[in-house]
């Protein structure tokens, strides 16, 4: 079943072409995904950290670590663009199925992306935020950039289970059963992911004359992990 393709058309190139770059491009989207979900986790800890602890109320990691999600995002839009393309060429009938059984999860996609984007760059880029008015903007993006990622796994367990579709379509087209324990697996094991990669990168652009920073961020390493 994951062989078929658009029986109309043949492959434009060699499908070990196709698979090549669609590993690439999804290995590189994956790996940008977690840091960007990874550094929008430490970010909002941070600044409750900063307004509502003791310990950190001057340094205001929250902006530094902020900072980075803007290039962050962009580069994983765009080798997800890339990625969803390619499957698209290599497996059409499987990912066409998964996106139209699960439409409304995937267009709910547009609007939350562009909450969070728009949130977020606006907190990013400003210097001073009244600290209300940023929890206000960052609790609903942070909701957002959660549920992205679960919309995006529902829709890769889906494609992978075929066998599934008929089920999946008979219980109002939601996962339920075993389907939907390993949806929850993938999805716990992408936030645990994100936590690593984010605590390693901000861990390696901590400057040497942090070793408080360095040390929290092991910790969160050792929390993801």
């Amino acid at each position: 079943m994951m062989e078929l393709r658009d029986i109309l058309l043949q492959l434009p190139v060699d499908a070990l072409l196709v698979e090549t770059v669609n590993f690439v491009a999804f290995f590189v989207h994956i790996a940008f995904v977690l840091a960007t979900l990874g550094t929008a986790i430490l970010a909002l800890y941070y600044f409750i950290d900063a307004w509502w602890g003791d310990e950190l109320k001057a340094a205001r990691w929250d902006k530094e670590i902020l900072r980075r999600f803007l290039g962050l995002k962009s580069m994983a839009v765009t080798f997800g663009v890339a990625a969803l393309l390619t499957i698209q060429v290599r497996y059409t009938l499987p990912f066409s199925v998964a996106v139209n059984t699960l439409a409304p999860y995937v267009l709910l996609l547009v609007p939350i992306m562009l909450l969070a984007f728009l949130f977020k760059d606006f907190i990013g880029q400003r210097v001073h935020t009244h600290h209300y008015l940023h929890l206000a903007l960052a609790v609903p993006s942070m909701t957002a950039l959660l549920v992205s990622p679960g919309v995006f796994v529902a829709l890769l367990v889906t494609f992978e289970n075929p066998e599934q579709w008929t089920q999946i379509a008979a219980d109002g087209f939601r996962l339920q059963g075993p389907i939907a324990v390993h949806w929850l697996m993938r999805y716990l094991h992408v936030l645990g992911g994100a936590i690593v990669f984010g605590s390693v990168l901000h861990y390696f652009f901590s400057r040497r004359d942090e070793p408080v920073k360095r040390v929290r961020m092991l910790r969160w390493l050792r929390f993801g992990l």
